[in-house]
């Protein structure tokens, strides 16, 4: 067992889609300005073993078998790492539950604060959302179990060890950029490649007539589903890619199930991290795409854009 006090210390997760995405700097800056300090942590390769009680904790995981292998996806997806954090010098150390939670923002994007992380650093939707916090001090104790108590050794601690252990984490993998917007679009431009040569010459130039056909930018949006649905035959079986769920809406139940079969038979093979952005945001509704408000695309230009956290 470790030797921390729960009531005074909360259980942090730099979740793996976070560290793919190289924001873990980012958040442990905003832990700092926010006068947070890490009494500990622990690097994951992978998610530790024996992870049934902290799934039942989320109702809706518990309850729908699909997204619970959804949720062990995320983890499988890399690296996370574990926090001890508790409260700096100036701070009631017995408020650090409830401090961190407003510093991480709401679970979904939509809905969380500006100035907290998940809203700055563009949560993808209610799964893909950077960090997860422990509620109290029960809540640690649990969590504990696997995340901080489990393991080989000690808690590292001190800042040199931490950032020994971000950048191992990181620098297995380039910074992943790609919003749900990105990814939809590049999985829209493969369907287009492989059917391109059975469109007939008239529907080609429709297509091409397209505003997403001229603007890669677009075609991760509603001009993209126009043109798909412009140059796909009845019956393509590809709805939830030409037509997802809009930012804010909710997917039936029967349409969230990714049309692998369908991408298969065109030869349109998802990577590990398009299938996770999909399958979650067929779920839970992605955050929309804020190049539209004239915000940078992707992870690293959002991480330089940022600005200070506004602590509760």
């Amino acid at each position: 067992m470790s030797d921390l006090d729960y009531r005074r210390t909360a259980l942090l997760l730099i979740t793996p889609d976070a560290v793919r995405r190289h924001l873990s700097a980012e958040v442990l800056r905003r832990l700092d300005v926010a006068g947070f300090r890490v009494a500990g942590h622990r690097l994951w390769h992978t998610a530790p073993g024996d992870l049934d009680a902290f799934h039942r904790r989320n109702a809706p995981v518990a309850r729908d078998p699909a997204l619970y292998r959804l949720i062990e996806d995320l983890f499988a997806l890399g690296p996370l790492i574990a926090l001890a954090v508790q409260e700096g010098t100036g701070h009631p150390p017995y408020g650090v539950h409830r401090r961190l939670a407003e510093l991480k923002g709401r679970g979904d994007p939509a809905y969380a604060a500006p100035g907290s992380i998940r809203k700055d650093l563009r949560s993808i939707n209610t799964v893909l959302n950077i960090v997860h916090s422990s509620d109290d001090a029960e809540d640690t104790a649990r969590e504990a179990v696997p995340f901080l108590e489990g393991g080989h050794g000690p808690l590292e601690t001190g800042e040199s060890a931490l950032r020994r252990s971000l950048y191992l984490a990181e620098h297995g993998h380039p910074a992943e950029t790609r919003l749900f917007e990105d990814v939809l679009a590049g999985v829209r431009t493969r369907v287009l490649a492989a059917v391109w040569g059975r469109i007939q010459p008239a529907r080609r130039a429709l297509a091409e007539s397209r505003p997403a056909f001229r603007d890669a930018a677009l075609l991760g949006g509603p001009e993209g589903s126009e043109l798909l649905t412009a140059v796909l035959p009845a019956g393509h079986r590809l709805g939830g890619i030409v037509d997802p769920p809009p930012p804010g809406g909710e997917c039936p139940a029967d349409r969230r199930e990714l049309e692998l079969d369908a991408l298969a038979e065109l030869g349109v093979v998802l990577d590990p991290w398009e299938r996770l952005v999909l399958a979650t945001s067929r779920y839970y509704p992605p955050l929309p795409d804020s190049r539209a408000a004239g915000a940078p695309p992707g992870g690293a230009a959002v991480l330089a854009a940022a600005g200070e956290a506004v602590p509760g």
